[in-house]
């Protein structure tokens, strides 16, 4: 009786450092393979920010790059896609109370994004202190007819972040308690309608009362179905791939191809509603599992720390475009500059600011928020 207890000890012991082990293990491999999705968003939001502010320029303004950049807009899709994926990763298998997820997501978002919106205030001097400066500071103004690109043109995409915030605890309640076959089922079939309704709107055989045709665009509900496939996303990870390593460097190579392909086509607008989101989640998916030599240098520290300059990047593109505008370059440097030199500046100086930004402001708004 005592040997047979002895053994169960043993056994249980081996159990406990075995599960153990392997939370050690899923850990590391987390931020092992989650690393080069942060340097995407790197790489993303400079895209975005040379369709906003490059088109013009070199490389981007050659015959054969120029027909893709006017289709980067679709880069905010694969943000959206992303997002949904990393909550997944980050809160699934996580206890943590509903006030400890929003005061994280608040930490993360809010003290640049509201020192970004005084510092636009006081450049105008305080010319702008309008309703739509609450609206934006209240983070709705992308639900409000004409008001989403208010203030800071690319400040919308924030208002549809929190969106998604508001709406994470419950969806992860309805993940845990359905099996991962019909969540896939409502989030595939809820991605279908939404790309039909959404042509339907925008080709105005349906017409939505008060907003308009640009308003669309904008709409938070409208980017809900990215969202979704991003969570999506992370579910099959976490069941299917989390323990998966492979060479997909040229999986990777190809899926891009693939899409470089595609955007030769013009979808013009028709992109802006998740169209591509299932690529992007089988591409989330890839580089999440790769362990071949591109994807180790790209998750080096230097550029993950580039990943964490996005949220500056994006949201800093506007009041450094509207400072550092053509004509004032011209006259600082007493001679026309043309216009693919004022574009560098500016992306340049956006990196620098976003940097000192992330490391005086954001990074330490954060931590000082998450110990109150």
């Amino acid at each position: 009786m005592q040997l047979n207890n002895l053994f169960k000890c043993i056994k249980l012991v081996i159990n406990k450092l075995f599960f153990l082990l392997l939370e050690k293990h899923t850990r590391l491999f987390y931020q092992v393979n989650i690393k080069i999705l942060t340097f995407t968003r790197f790489v993303t939001a400079i895209l975005i920010v040379a369709f906003h502010y490059g088109r013009l320029s070199f490389p981007f303004n050659l015959k054969e790059i120029f027909p893709i950049l006017m289709q980067m807009n679709i880069t905010m899709s694969y943000f959206f896609v992303l997002s949904g994926f990393v909550l997944i990763i980050a809160y699934y298998n996580k206890e943590i109370t509903l006030f400890q997820f929003f005061k994280n997501r608040f930490a993360r978002i809010y003290p640049t994004f509201i020192f970004i919106a005084l510092l636009v205030l006081i450049a105008s001097w305080f010319k702008k202190l309008t309703v739509d400066f609450f609206l934006v500071i209240s983070l709705i103004h992308a639900w409000i007819p004409g008001k989403g690109t208010a203030f800071n043109v690319h400040s919308w995409t924030v208002s549809v972040e929190v969106f998604f915030y508001l709406l994470f605890p419950f969806l992860i309640y309805v993940y845990k308690k359905y099996k991962l076959n019909s969540v896939a089922f409502s989030i595939l079939t809820f991605w279908l309608i939404s790309q039909i309704i959404f042509y339907l709107v925008i080709t105005r055989k349906i017409n939505l009362p008060y907003y308009n045709s640009s308003d669309i665009f904008y709409l938070p509900i409208f980017h809900l179905n990215e969202f979704l496939i991003g969570n999506l996303t992370g579910l099959v990870f976490l069941n299917k791939f989390s323990y998966y390593k492979n060479n997909n460097g040229l999986k990777i190579f190809s899926l891009l191809l693939l899409l470089l392909i595609l955007l030769y086509f013009d979808f013009g607008r028709y992109s802006n509603n998740g169209l591509f989101a299932i690529i992007f989640a089988v591409l989330i998916i890839l580089l999440s599992t790769s362990t071949d030599k591109i994807t180790e240098f790209f998750s080096k520290k230097l550029f993950v720390v580039l990943g964490h300059l996005t949220y500056g990047l994006y949201l800093y593109q506007y009041p450094i475009g509207v400072f550092l505008n053509n004509e004032r370059l011209n006259v600082l440097f007493k001679q026309d500059l043309g216009l693919t030199i004022p574009f560098y500046i500016k992306l340049t100086t956006l990196i620098i600011v976003s940097f000192f930004s992330y490391f005086l402001i954001e990074k330490p708004a954060r931590n000082y928020i998450l110990k109150k």
